[in-house]
């Protein structure tokens, strides 16, 4: 498992920036990923704004920074896992160490019904 959720995740992003990057003044494109679901016209500025594609930018920026930080590390074991290594988070003190770490995991949840999220990344 280790990185996948972090891969996972930046292909999520990595989708939803070229959305976001493809809407037009005109209205904005409401999509999932890359499947386009419809369009709302730009009078209709109260649900735009839920969905600017600037916060999205934004807010895609800064959980990428999130996963930048909250990176695995691989650290030999203590434990009696027959391991030599194991990885952790390298921000994160979690015992037992594991990775991906739970801010990985709730960063993981919020994109919980786009295709591709494993049950085993829950929180």
């Amino acid at each position: 498992m280790m990185d996948e959720p972090t891969a996972w995740l930046r292909e999520v992003w990595d989708a939803d920036e070229r959305s976001a990057r493809a809407i037009d003044s005109a209205s904005v494109i409401l999509t999932i990923g890359d499947t386009v679901r419809g369009s709302i016209p730009p009078e209709d500025s109260k649900f735009r704004s839920l969905i600017d594609p600037t916060d999205l930018l934004a807010r895609i920026d800064a959980e990428r920074r999130i996963l930048d930080v909250h990176r695995p590390v691989r650290v030999r074991s203590t434990g009696d896992l027959g391991e030599d290594f194991i990885e952790r988070c390298s921000m994160c003190d979690q015992f037992p160490a594991q990775y991906p770490c739970s801010t990985v995991r709730l960063i993981a949840w919020g994109y919980r019904h786009r295709p591709g999220y494993r049950e085993e990344w829950r929180p």
